[in-house]
């Protein structure tokens, strides 16, 4: 399905009509926890980045004001850091369940079978959040048949 990313208001955890008070708390209490020199987690780093972007653009009364705009028409989509391209011969085969997978930064995995890229869907989902990746792969020749 299509994947959504995380609003601003979500990566700090307030509601959309949070005061700057309640963001500025939000703000200082989240880099704690997910401070690099606090948390040796490699995610944290990134979501670290996310909570400045989003800091940045919350606490800027126009860039709020724009960004607000945005959410409503529905283009307002957080920083796109999570997309990764993954070549397909780089992702682990899991022979038991027939499926390609590759470890997400959550803890989660993406995976897809064969048929899922033959019928090429190559943006996969994790299980486990709400990132995506691209699939790079060539078509197998096999598949199709020539004279």
């Amino acid at each position: 399905g299509i994947m959504t990313k995380k609003t601003h208001y979500e990566v700090l955890e307030i509601s959309e009509n949070a005061s700057l008070e309640d963001i500025k708390s939000s703000y200082k209490a989240l880099v704690l926890r997910h401070h690099p020199d606090k948390n040796k987690n490699p995610t944290s780093s990134l979501k670290f980045l996310e909570l400045q972007a989003a800091h940045e653009i919350l606490m800027d009364p126009t860039k709020k004001k724009l960004y607000d705009t945005q959410l409503v028409m529905g283009t307002g989509s957080a920083p796109s850091i999570c997309t990764d391209e993954v070549d397909l011969e780089d992702m682990e085969w899991d022979e038991e369940k027939g499926i390609y997978w590759w470890s997400c930064r959550c803890g989660g995995r993406f995976e897809v079978s064969e048929s899922d890229l033959e019928e090429g869907s190559d943006l996969i989902g994790c299980v486990g959040c709400s990132l995506s990746i691209h699939v790079l792969y060539t078509q197998l020749d096999e598949l199709k048949t020539s004279d």
